[in-house]
């Protein structure tokens, strides 16, 4: 590799709902994550500033169908661990307008130093859709 070359990492944290475990340090894995897999991106035009830039992404939580209060602990500590510069949040967070406030409080623990990026997924259009922009 080129010495002018800068990193971006990428971390998909893949939750629940895709039940794998390949490529997934131990360290890592946690109770309700199926996957935390890295990609590091290299190239020479990237700013000095971006050079080591953390982007975690995390969707599908459709928090308490399958995804439990536990999940969510487990998944917040990690994010924690991974301490990315941005999250990017990819929708379908909810399996009931009730569980809304709770997940984005706890989400909301996670600090990323140039914040959370959210979209909403087809479960957040079709219910609780201002929950989830409020909250």
């Amino acid at each position: 590799m080129h010495p002018l070359m800068k990193r971006i990492s990428f971390l998909s944290v893949l939750l629940l709902l895709l039940f794998s475990s390949c490529g997934t340090s131990n360290a890592l894995r946690s109770s309700g994550i199926g996957r935390v897999k890295t990609y590091d991106f290299y190239h020479a035009e990237i700013p000095d500033s971006f050079d080591g830039f953390r982007i975690a992404f995390a969707s599908d939580f459709h928090y308490k169908s399958k995804y439990k209060e536990k999940d969510l602990n487990s998944t917040v500590e990690l994010l924690h661990r991974l301490q990315p510069d941005v999250l990017l949040m990819g929708g379908d967070y909810q399996e009931g307008c009730e569980y809304v406030e709770e997940l984005f409080a706890r989400l909301g623990e996670i600090k990323p130093r140039f914040g959370t990026i959210g979209v909403m997924g087809n479960n957040d259009y079709e219910r609780c859709h201002e929950e989830i922009v409020t909250a």
